[in-house]
């Protein structure tokens, strides 16, 4: 048997041994290899690896291989078992062919091409280990520079040892260098107990890194469009590099140098550069307009490289134009539908501005003012700097109300159009604000102790005179001819709705009278006058029997038809007119139009009440063909202003004649400024009530509330008039009265006044609910309202005590009796504010409020027919009216309140 082992190898290769059986008879049994070593060339230690292969044979026998740990010589030996004819071998330690050598790993360090950083980035040393015998040890990274080659100098970094785990790819720890230059890393392998340690080159071009100066990035910063005259402040924004130091300076060329070949117009002064940032040169005043171009130079230091911005580069070019002013919009506070409103812009600096300026008003549903403006105003000079309000207009739908401003410009100030949606200017805010009654309820109580007294005062004058039979009390209007500053004669039944007494002249009085020459003026030939006085004479008594509050207004323009004839007709024309653009003005909503068209028709409406009730069927009917009545708040408010444009001359003739025969003694004439005074001042109060209880009604803050002093006075006014223009007519005109007024008119039957009575307590009830809510106390007022007015249609079935009736206050008295009762009563409700719910208060104080009227109504009644008050002396009466005429202007000035 003869044998034959592998290698030599390195650590980690596989060895193995062959045997060649050759002789014997047929052999079989097993050849067993056992490897010895290293270091045991007597093979007397234990074997370190065993294999046994069969034998079939004669032949080459191969063991198994293995990979030994540790070089040296290993010693191999064969052993044959023999079989039944053969016989065993084996062989002797040491033989020569039986020896494998094992030699150390020699591994490899391949240190690939570092890419250059600039200065501030930290850099790392890579070798790549291959080619050992599953090396371990460590490897340790030297770096030495700047600009060290050779590695001469002590190393700038040495990285902590580095635990090698077989081959592959290692890199040392990070080393930030603080100077630009090139610095060469040195890596270091110990090798281990299979392999070989091993050193790189130092001169090693692939072991170098490049450290570059720091890229600093010079950014000149856009300078905002200028004007001439105003200054030009250059900045630039110095980033990146490492720490820089230094300075920058920046250049200004122009105007209209793009290429800035020519010199510059202005060069800074060095600007110090500590560290990263921006900085900004000197101011510049530029002398003409143009284009200027900025060129920003940083000069670099050790660690970062000089930077220079290009010419024409972007945000590098500032603009040079004529003077800019400033255009701003005042902030404008929140306005209620039904207010006037105006925007005003300010406006400050450019160059002494001129040219014009022109406001566009856009609806809340064009927020981006792209559509057609609801209004725009006509250009206005602008004279240098000031505010410049636009005319006004009208809110008139809830939202946001955008507005632009157009600035025309001039030759030293350039022209533009304010942005819509800019602070202040570019959202006015008009809101409708919600109005709820029980948040004002002094207010409330104020409003019903007025509103009662006014009842109780439409009520004296409905059980005084004749009943609704027809039959005259005691102390009616007389027929007497005698007495000419009596009223004559009534041109209508006012029993049940209290209307005041026209005069109508009878012939005997006229008898008296001298016939003026205006009184056959030429106002009988106008065309149309014929007509029109036959149809003012045959319509009332027609109108009468249905309704005689139509034929009171039918008949309320006699004075001025008296006068003018046909040309009367324009009043109700010009209602006409004005209702219709209070209805394009409020855009078809349920809302008071602005305050001086709404004033406008309530001052139509005391001249000729017909015309009045024309402005307010035209404004509903179009509130209602645009969708404005939608609300039981629309309907409430739209009674309210049909009450305001018609009902104020027919509230004031409660108190007092609008009309007298004419007066020619010193008593009359005192009588009949106590007409004007005391008809005026009612109206006035009613039309103050009115407009205060708008709010209410319609449930919205309206601003026409607080207009409600400047509002009665102007009726107050109208209604003095008025009362001047009647006397005139009844001393100037009693012929062409008597030919215009209806001479008597048919009384109304107990029907009509029943469905007026139902009709007057539903209104009652409709207008009170925002007030007072469903509740008990609205329908016991209710009530305390319709008794008085139920019983007095029957009231010639109930006794009559005449002295009764001469103690009971009537007319003006009446009224200040109840506002002073009704006040002393309010203030009693309102001392209970402070600690109750205000509703709950309201509530009660209506049931309260009427009860002094109720009784008032009920002793009337049973009191209806008498002897007058006693008689008071000329002077001492007339003191007393006095006294009481300034009650009531207290009462309307608002100087008496709860």
């Amino acid at each position: 048997m003869v044998t034959s082992a592998s290698g030599p190898i390195t650590v980690g290769a596989a060895l193995s041994d062959t045997a060649f059986l050759s002789g014997g008879d047929r052999p079989t049994g097993t050849i067993t290899f056992r490897a010895f070593g290293p270091s045991d060339p007597t093979c007397a230690g234990g074997p370190g690896f065993v294999s046994t292969v069969p034998v079939d044979g004669a032949g080459a026998y191969r063991s198994a291989a293995f990979s030994p740990r540790r070089p040296g010589v290993y010693q191999w030996l064969a052993s044959y078992s023999g079989d039944a004819r053969n016989e065993p071998r084996t062989d002797v330690c040491p033989t020569g062919d039986e020896a494998s050598t094992v030699l150390f790993g020699a591994p490899s360090l391949v240190t690939p091409e570092l890419a250059p950083v600039p200065v501030g980035v930290s850099i790392f040393g890579v070798a790549i280990l291959a080619g050992g015998s599953k090396p371990g040890g460590t490897l340790v990274f030297r770096a030495f520079g700047p600009d060290d080659r050779t590695c001469a100098g002590l190393a700038v970094y040495t990285s902590p040892p580095i635990n090698v785990a077989g081959d592959g790819t290692y890199s040392s720890g990070p080393y930030n260098p603080t100077v630009a230059g090139t610095y060469q890393f040195e890596v270091v392998y110990s090798g281990d107990a299979q392999n070989l340690g091993l050193r790189t080159r130092c001169d090693d071009a692939s072991q170098a890194v490049v450290v570059t100066p720091g890229a600093v990035s010079v950014v000149a910063q856009p300078a905002p469009p200028t004007s001439v005259g105003d200054t030009i402040v250059s900045r630039g924004t110095l980033s990146g590099g490492r720490q820089p130091t230094g300075s920058i300076t920046f250049e200004i060329f122009g105007p209209n140098d793009a290429s800035c070949t020519g010199p510059p117009t202005f060069t800074s002064s060095a600007t110090p550069v500590s560290d990263e940032g921006e900085f900004a040169s000197p101011p510049f005043t530029p002398a003409a307009p143009g284009t200027y171009t900025i060129v920003a130079t940083y000069n670099g230091d050790i660690n970062n490289a000089s930077q220079k911005t290009t010419c024409g580069a972007p945000n590098q070019t500032v603009t040079v134009s004529r003077a800019i002013p400033s255009i701003a919009a005042e902030p404008a506070g929140a306005v209620f539908v039904g207010q006037q409103v105006a925007a005003a812009e300010s406006v400050s600096g450019g160059h002494r501005p001129t040219g014009t300026m022109s406001f566009a008003f856009y609806p809340p549903e064009d927020p981006t003012c792209t559509g057609r403006p609801f209004f725009s105003s006509p250009s206005q000079p602008i004279s240098g700097a000031g505010t410049y309000r636009s005319p006004p207009f009208t809110a008139t739908t809830p939202g946001n109300v955008r507005f632009v401003a157009a600035y025309s410009g001039d030759d030293n100030n350039i022209s533009f159009t304010t942005d819509c949606n800019a602070n202040d200017q570019a959202l006015l805010v008009v809101l409708s604000g919600l109005y709820k009654p029980s948040d004002h309820p002094r207010s409330v109580i104020e409003l019903e102790v007025l509103v009662l007294a006014l009842v109780a005062l439409a009520g004296s004058a409905g059980v005084d005179g004749m009943s609704v039979t027809g039959r005259t009390s005691p102390d009616a209007p007389t027929q007497d001819a005698s007495a000419p500053g009596r009223v004559v004669s009534t041109g209508i039944d006012n029993t049940a709705e209290g209307w005041e007494a026209l005069v109508v002249l009878d012939a005997a009085v006229i008898g008296r009278q001298t016939v003026k020459p205006v009184d056959r003026s030429r106002v009988l030939r106008w065309p149309g006058t014929k007509p029109l006085d036959e149809l003012s004479v045959k319509v009332p008594p027609r109108v009468a029997p249905a309704s005689p509050l139509m034929a009171r207004i039918a008949n309320d323009a006699g004075y001025l038809r008296a006068i003018f004839g046909s040309a009367s007709t324009l009043l109700p024309f010009a209602g006409v007119t004005l209702a219709i653009v209070a209805v394009i003005d409020v855009r078809g909503h349920a809302l008071p139009p602005p305050f001086l068209i709404a004033m406008a028709i309530a001052v139509l409406g005391v001249l000729d009440a017909f015309a009045g009730l024309v402005a307010v069927a035209v404004f509903v009917a179009g509130v209602i063909a645009s969708g404005g009545l939608s609300t039981a708040n629309d309907a409430r408010m739209l009674l309210g202003l049909s009450s305001l444009w018609f009902a104020a001359p027919i509230i004031a003739g409660v108190a007092r004649p609008l009309r007298r025969a004419p007066t020619r003694s010193t008593a009359e004439h005192v009588e009949r400024l106590a007409d004007v005074i005391v008809a005026a001042l009612v109206g006035a109060w009613a039309t103050k009530q009115i407009i205060e209880g708008l709010p209410g009604l319609s449930g919205k803050v309206l601003p026409i509330a607080g207009h409600a002093n400047v509002a009665a006075i102007t009726v107050l006014t109208a209604l003095a008039l008025r009362m001047v223009v009647e006397t005139v007519a009844a001393h100037r005109y009693p012929t062409r009265l008597c030919e215009v007024q209806a001479a008597a008119l048919p009384v109304s039957g107990r029907a009509q006044h029943l469905a007026s009575a139902i009709v007057a307590l539903a209104v009652f009830l409709f207008v009170a609910l925002p007030y007072i809510g469903a509740c008990w106390q609205l329908y016991v007022g209710g009530a305390f309202f319709a008794i008085p007015v139920l019983l007095r249609l029957w009231s010639d079935r109930f006794p009559n005590f005449p002295r009764l009736y001469a103690v009971i206050p009537r007319g003006v008295l009446r009224t200040v009796v109840m506002l002073v009762v009704g006040t002393v009563l309010g203030a009693f409700v309102a001392g209970r504010l402070h600690d109750q719910n205000h509703r709950q208060i309201i509530r009660e104080s209506f049931v309260i409020l009427s009860i002094p009227g109720l009784v008032i109504s009920l002793l009337q009644i049973f009191g209806r027919q008498g002897p007058g008050p006693p008689r008071i002396h000329w002077l001492p009466e007339k003191l007393l009216g006095a006294v009481l005429v300034a009650t009531g202007i207290l009462f309307v000035v608002g100087a008496i309140k709860v």
